[in-house]
């Protein structure tokens, strides 16, 4: 018998190796070793439609980004040159022009049909700097009957403009009609972004609102905002109302000396087409176009794509919603907004979840508004909607501010039948104009969303 040397045995063991191999290899590919040439080629087939489909959508989120990224630039020289050039003319503007009646481009009158918009007023630019940022400035608008002022709280006013744009001047015509009632209202600039993310402009109007119980003396205060001002004033509210959240926000934005900052009382918090969340405003609106949804979705999320943090602080809760489980407590809020700005279903969401948790909230929508429609001067717009909500927040501030002194306690009343609370002159949506307010009656609360389900859709 022919010997067989270890040479022959090793080779004999990886001819075994190899035909092993290749069968767990036909294996996994579901073929055996006597399939027939066809199904080898539908196999091949089929793994490179796979790898053309996922190198094909690897392309279209690569061109996606693309896109984002020329728009960003593109987006950002457009809104740098509108905030140059609101920097140096609206100023000049407001007070030379717009509040002394003399506009022909904002009108002679205010939301409140007063004739010039700043009668009664004792207005003031850049009176104060209340943070340490050059862009940490107040302007100041006085109620010019003291004595009326001195039995209300002060307000702080956030103006909009997506965190990117716009400043305080711009929009002073637009709260003249709450010093004329009464109020004092302190109106904030805040840094902008993209080159002062979140959280930046939240911190900024956290020391605004410590300056004004430390250098004016204010130990209650009302706060409004509009838009991206109506998500801060939200938010600012609840990290003030909540000491837990306080401490992660000074943590995670370096701004350790919040820790030591005294807040006065929030006796309420009135937002207008405010930020609620991050998501909702992405529904399409039946009572809009499909372009006009898109435009301003687009609109939206380029401000949130300027406005979050590169570094990821404080999770990017930078909205009300995205916090809510973390709050325990929370002032009186009233949501108004447009039945045809984009964020209404961001406010009728976040007006849901404040329900349920059983916080004080009131909403109102404004029938055939968009965004925008308060803070623009009342001649561009031919409907009483600013009037309406001027109205409305007025009456809010009155009954908190009354039940904050009598010290009733905000939430005994959970929602108020609905009324009707005037026509507007352009009404085209079948919807009548309500405003809502919750009730301790919880049967109520429940056929309240059962009427209204094409509004407010339950989970």
């Amino acid at each position: 018998m022919e010997q067989v040397t270890p040479a022959q045995l090793a080779q004999t063991a990886a001819m075994a190796e190899s035909r092993g191999a290749a069968r767990l290899k036909a294996k996994q590919l579901q073929l055996q070793p006597g399939a027939s040439r066809s199904t080898t080629r539908a196999g091949v087939a089929e793994t490179v439609k796979r790898g053309v489909e996922a190198t094909s959508q690897t392309a279209h989120w690569a061109a996606l980004e693309a896109l984002w990224a020329v728009g960003s630039l593109l987006g950002g020289l457009v809104v740098s040159a509108i905030n140059l050039v609101l920097g140096y003319w609206a100023q000049h503007y407001q007070l030379h022009s717009q509040l002394r009646g003399k506009s022909t481009v904002g009108g002679v009158y205010a939301t409140d049909g007063v004739t010039p918009p700043g009668k009664g007023v004792e207005a003031s630019l850049f009176a104060a700097q209340y943070g340490p940022a050059p862009e940490e400035t107040l302007d100041t608008l006085l109620c010019e009957d003291r004595e009326r002022a001195a039995q209300n709280p002060a307000v702080l006013y956030a103006h909009g403009g997506g965190w990117i744009a716009a400043n305080s001047a711009c929009l002073m015509h637009s709260v003249t009609p709450l010093a004329r009632a009464g109020y004092d209202v302190y109106s904030i600039d805040y840094p902008l972004a993209p080159r002062h993310r979140f959280p930046a402009p939240l911190v900024s109007t956290l020391r605004a609102l410590a300056w004004m119980r430390m250098h004016e003396h204010h130990d209650e205060v009302l706060l409004m905002g509009d838009s991206a001002g109506g998500n801060l004033v939200t938010v600012a509210a609840a990290i003030v109302k909540n000491r837990n959240l306080l401490e992660e926000l000074a943590q995670e934005s370096g701004a350790l000396e919040l820790l030591r900052l005294d807040f006065p009382e929030i006796v309420g918090v009135s937002s207008i087409y405010g930020i609620m969340d991050q998501d909702h405003w992405m529904q399409d609106l039946d009572t809009i176009s499909w372009i006009e949804n898109k435009v301003t979705q687009f609109c939206v999320a380029f401000a949130f794509r300027m406005y979050r943090s590169s570094e990821g602080r404080f999770q990017n809760r930078f909205t009300l919603l995205d916090m809510l489980d973390h709050v325990d407590e929370l002032p009186p809020f009233q949501l108004l907004c447009g039945d045809r700005d984009i964020l209404v279903n961001s406010n009728r969401r976040a007006f849901k979840e404040l329900t349920r948790r059983k916080f004080p909230v009131e909403i109102e929508e404004h029938i055939g508004a968009r965004h925008c429609y308060f803070g623009f001067p009342p001649a561009w717009s031919s409907d009483e909607s600013a009037k309406q909500c001027l109205q409305t927040m007025l009456r809010f501030f009155k009954a908190e501010t009354d039940r904050f002194h009598s010290r009733q306690v905000p939430g005994e009343i959970v929602a108020r039948k609905v009324r009707p609370l005037g026509v507007p002159t352009v009404r085209k949506s079948p919807h009548p104009h309500r405003w809502y307010r919750r009730e301790s009656d919880e049967e109520y609360v429940a056929k309240f969303f059962e009427r209204h389900a094409h509004h407010y859709k339950q989970e």
